[in-house]
């Protein structure tokens, strides 16, 4: 039996480096039939590790938020896609966006293959909410061109929601939602978290967890300055902001200054970047806080 082959389109990667959807796809296909498919990987991530999860993975190009690193990474996306795309069966794009849409468009007309592509976040993709997506109407030219894709997958209903109040159709749209790896992601109890605090080097106190990028969007600060207010009044409480830097350290700035400002933070607030075993800080947590201003479903929760 011939496996079908699913290309994996993944601009900025796809694995335990931190990207949201790049980790979710990681995490999901960790449950793929190998026997039946096959997972090939193409991106623009220059740090991305060869796992053994992925048959093969392709470097298009360099893929960065700036303009001229995407629109590089769009002219080498098109070339090679003409060249094989006719290699898959199905292509599986993480962005809504201009990096991961017109690819999603090229692999169906340059293939025999369909093409979804992910939605994560509101406003994302379709809703011109940036500049340069008003300035050149590219939101508009993404809606008149969903029937030149298989579908949308969509992971949360007020994305769905919010796609086909723009017109989109609902025969489009597949809301899929994250999942969650319960053998993986499980509590313990009282016993066994005091233990594994130990380990992590955490005091053994009423526990806050906050996950994801660390942007103003996410804006990690908010909670530090809540759990800041709760500590001036002698409560016991640890803070545990994890997550990659995500906007040129903007938000990392506030945090800082907040932590400079008293230092009764000190051992409180434990600011932890990139890890892989976040799985266990998980477990030694009460109480999970992401007070971000735009979500689709976000792999932290």
């Amino acid at each position: 039996m011939n496996k079908k082959k699913i290309l994996l389109w993944a601009p900025f990667g796809s694995g335990k480096h931190y990207w949201g959807p790049g980790i979710s796809a990681y995490n999901l296909y960790q449950q793929l039939d190998k026997s039946i498919y096959e997972l090939h990987l193409a991106h623009g991530y220059k740090s991305q590790k060869d796992y053994t999860l992925f048959d093969s993975h392709t470097y298009i190009a360099k893929c960065g938020n700036s303009l001229f690193r995407q629109l590089v990474f769009l002219i080498y996306a098109k070339y090679w896609l003409k060249i094989n795309a006719c290699k898959y069966d199905i292509m599986h794009s993480l962005s809504p966006m201009s990096i991961g849409f017109y690819p999603a468009i090229w692999f169906e007309k340059y293939g025999p293959g369909k093409a979804y592509v992910k939605v994560t976040a509101k406003n994302s993709g379709f809703s011109g909410n940036s500049r340069l997506s008003k300035w050149f109407k590219l939101d508009k030219n993404r809606i008149k061109n969903i029937s030149n894709i298989s579908g949308i997958i969509a992971i949360s209903t007020e994305i769905v929601t919010e796609l086909q109040n723009l017109g989109i159709s609902k025969k489009s749209i597949n809301f899929i939602p994250n999942g969650v790896n319960t053998k993986v992601y499980s509590p313990v109890n009282k016993k066994s978290k005091t233990q594994l605090r130990k380990i992590l080097n955490i005091q053994d106190y009423f526990t806050v967890i906050f996950t994801g990028g660390i942007s103003d969007r996410k804006s990690p600060s908010t909670v530090l300055k809540a759990v800041t207010k709760l500590i001036e009044i002698k409560k016991e409480i640890n803070l545990l902001i994890i997550g990659p830097e995500r906007d040129n350290g903007d938000e990392l700035k506030i945090i800082n200054s907040i932590l400079n400002k008293d230092p009764n933070l000190l051992n409180r607030v434990h600011i932890i970047g990139h890890i892989n075993n976040i799985e266990q800080y998980y477990k030694i947590a009460d109480i999970f806080v992401l007070p971000s201003t735009n979500e689709g479903m976000s792999n932290s929760y």
